[in-house]
Parts: structure tokens; sequence; C-alpha cells
């Protein structure tokens, strides 16, 4: 018993001292902009045009001045809600802007050098969903558009009502287009994640309708 004790003692002095040598960055933020269809704007050193997702991250560098290790850069985490996958970017700044529509959880970490290792996360956000707020665009009050999430199979109730349809992802980007409608689409070449599914009506309405694929 009393070695059992003695080695929890090790483990959380251990953990400490890992925590101290390496410590995270603080006050992550997040937010973003969304451009509507028709609209479009500055995203970092680029222009965006909507629909698209312009996402800010911003934190305050850790207190290095009780560790040896020397800070080399930072590593923004992304964990979709409906991927299984997290996805980093890196960077040796405090602050990152770029076109990316994020649902799901994003946090920071610290690299460091000398000796190496990171940080535990800094705070994470959650951000639970993603608007479509776009001009002139009426919702699919007819439910003219049936998706079944199980199936994957995009279903449209009457293909002769539509000219136009358009799949795209959260960050605005083209997975679809069709102009000979049929009455059923399987999704199985497009990959997890948010999609928007954009119809143009005959008599130019426009539908949009928000999806999840698993």
């Amino acid at each position: 018993m009393k070695a059992k004790t003695i080695l929890i003692v090790i483990c959380m002095i251990f953990t400490i001292t890992m925590k101290g040598q390496f410590p995270a960055p603080i006050n992550f933020q997040f937010n973003y902009t969304y451009y509507m269809m028709g609209d479009g704007g500055p995203c970092g050193d680029t222009s965006l045009i909507g629909p698209a997702y312009c996402s800010y991250f911003s934190w305050n560098a850790p207190d290095t001045s009780l560790t040896t290790a020397t800070l080399l850069y930072y590593k923004l985490h992304y964990k979709p809600e409906y991927a299984p996958d997290t996805i980093v970017f890196t960077t040796t700044s405090t602050a990152l802007t770029f076109e990316l529509g994020v649902m799901g959880w994003v946090w920071v970490t610290a690299v460091y050098v000398n000796p190496d290792g990171e940080s535990d996360s800094s705070n994470v956000v959650y951000n639970p969903d993603l608007p479509i707020n776009v001009k002139e665009i009426e919702k699919d009050k007819f439910n003219l558009l049936n998706y079944d999430m199980f199936t994957k199979k995009l279903t449209i109730i009457n293909p002769k009502k539509i000219l136009h349809l358009k799949i795209t992802d959260a960050m605005g980007n083209c997975m679809n287009e069709f102009t000979n409608i049929n009455s059923e689409y399987v999704l199985n070449d497009i990959k997890t994640g948010l999609y928007i599914i954009e119809v143009v009506l005959k008599n130019h309405t426009i539908i949009i309708k928000k999806i999840v694929v698993n």
C-alpha cells in the first residue's frame, strides 16, 4: 500500500512538472463572419465570395518565465462534430484568420524545444452550428428535398420544378452541380461533414437546405 501511494505521488509530481515545463496558451477565442450568397469581403490576406465562412482565432502567449524550454510554435486544433479526425494548423503567431466553417471544437496548444514537448490544451471553444442566412432565399417549406442520413439518399419530390441543384461544403466549395435533375441522388462520394443544398426553381425561387453527411 505504501509503495502504491509513493508511486501515485511520483506520478502527480511528474504531471505537475511537465505542465509547468510546457505552459499552455491562455484566453483562446474564436469568432467568424458569414458572407452570404452575392456578398463577399476580406478574410486575412484573401477575399471571399459568398457563401463562405471566415474564421478568426486568437489567444495569449503562455508565461514562459518559469520554464527552460523554448516556445517554437502553436498548433490550432479543429475537431469537427461530424468527422472522426482532428485537423491541425500551425503558426508562430497568436492569431489566425482564414476561410473555414467551424462546427465542432477548437483549441490551441504550444510546442516547445530543448526539451521537446507540447502543452496541454488552452480553453476549448465549441461551435454547435453554422448559419445559412442568405438573401432572397426561402426555406424548403414545400418539402421538395428529403435527405436520409442513414442511406445518404437525397430525394427530390418534384424534379420537374427544379432548374438547377448545387451541393457545397461548409466553406463554400462546390461538390456537385446538376441541371438535369433526377428524383434521387446517393451521396456516397461525399465525405463526412456539413453541406448546403441550393436549389433554383423554374420560377427562379431559391431554396436552401442544410444536411449532415455521416
